[in-house]
């Protein structure tokens, strides 16, 4: 079997892992797993869960979460398997088997899986060891973990954007490495830094990255309320605007 894997360590170890006797702390009959009170149990459960034979590296079982998570119906992520819903992290995927085999279980780790429409989903994992009628086989419970990853991503960049505002480069470079930090997590056309004097009542933008707008050069101030920003710099109430609305910003 190891012949038509990568050879290293991960193929090694887990070899030596479904050859030698695994532990496990639960068995159960496949019956059990037939019941109507166990599907319904194992459909509501709050993860995706995925029941795996570590020897022929196929999916016994899957439940509702998993379906919906990736996207597929029941019969066709039975179908896809582990390694095709891990295709870029096989090796990964089997340590993780090997050392569920030869330590009962393995303790939150991170992957990536690929849904039905190509997408890579960053999860992270738990496994378990279960023996089913005298066959030992590994329970993953995944769970998505995009929200954190993309918390995860902004709090690095507005970071690294108070590092630039407290660093000592001149305003320009300020400007730019401000500009770069914020598309990071805002992509965007254009961004525009403005400088408001509330005693006259203008708003002048200092810096423009992106598409320019015309009428609306740097370092020209304009009459807030002669603009649609007004109550964006009063009131901090959010605008959206249509690309060719920026004309208005042009006419003031």
């Amino acid at each position: 079997m190891s012949e038509t894997w990568p050879a290293g360590r991960v193929s090694v170890d887990l070899e030596r892992s479904l050859t030698q006797p695994p532990k496990v702390d639960h068995i159960v009959s496949s019956a059990l797993l037939e019941t109507d009170l166990f599907r319904a149990i194992f459909n509501r459960l709050g993860d995706a869960v995925f029941v795996v034979d570590p020897v022929g590296e196929e999916f016994i079982d899957v439940n509702e979460q998993a379906c919906e998570l990736l996207g597929y119906s029941r019969s066709a992520l039975m179908e896809t398997g582990p390694v095709g819903v891990h295709p870029h992290e096989v090796l990964m995927w089997r340590q993780i088997v090997g050392a569920a085999l030869r330590d009962r279980s393995v303790r939150t780790t991170e992957l990536s899986c690929r849904t039905a429409n190509g997408d890579l989903l960053p999860v992270e994992v738990a496994a378990t060891t279960i023996e089913i009628e005298g066959k030992a086989c590994v329970i993953f419970a995944v769970r998505d973990i995009t929200e954190r990853k993309r918390i995860q991503r902004e709090g690095s960049v507005l970071a690294e954007i108070g590092a630039v505002l407290g660093g000592t480069l001149a305003i320009e470079e300020v400007y730019q490495q401000f500009a770069d930090q914020v598309q990071k997590l805002i992509p965007s056309d254009r961004i525009v830094i403005s400088d408001v004097d509330y005693d006259a009542g203008t708003i002048t933008p200092v810096y423009i990255a992106g598409l320019p707008i015309d009428g609306w050069p740097p370092d020209t101030p304009h009459l807030l309320a002669s603009t649609p920003l007004e109550n964006v710099v009063r009131y901090r109430t959010p605008l959206v605007m249509n690309f060719g609305e920026s004309a208005r910003l042009a006419q003031a």
